[in-house]
């Protein structure tokens, strides 16, 4: 059994994160003085720490949690693509086939419940534990 563990946090947005959403120098500048809060989501693996790669379905804004909303789909996909070592690429289907199991599932019974505010974590183990509970997808044939 895979040793991961998904850890989220909110923290303030900078002056660098107001700029890769394409504003200007001034304007980067005068949002980060405001308390907004974008959404960090890593996964802690025994060779090290890495960010959760964002596969882009839902939200093109990235991850969010505590909640049943665009955000919080996009977590919950790219924790399971993760999770089950799939790659993003090859999910092209809407409704995510490759999956065996729901992933909008997961993100009602899960991620929508984190709190918004506070830091979670959510280990290899505690997945596989709520997979063992989820009836499992019939196949779907390649197209």
């Amino acid at each position: 059994m895979s040793s991961k563990c998904y850890v989220g946090r909110r923290r303030r947005m900078t002056v660098q994160d107001w700029a890769r959403l394409g504003w200007d120098q001034e304007h980067a500048e005068r949002y980060a003085l405001l308390d907004y809060t974008a959404a960090e989501v890593v996964v802690l693996e025994e060779d090290g720490v890495r960010p959760l790669a964002h596969h882009v379905r839902h939200s093109p804004d990235g991850f969010s949690w505590g909640y049943a909303g665009s955000g919080p789909s996009e977590l919950a996909r790219c924790i399971l693509l993760d999770h089950f070592d799939l790659p993003g690429s090859t999910d092209t289907d809407w409704d995510s086939p490759r999956l065996p199991v729901s992933y909008q599932r997961f993100k009602f019974d899960v991620i929508a419940r984190l709190d918004q505010h506070q830091p979670w974590s959510i280990t290899a183990e505690q997945i596989e534990k709520w997979t063992r509970l989820q009836r499992p997808r019939e196949p779907r044939p390649e197209q």
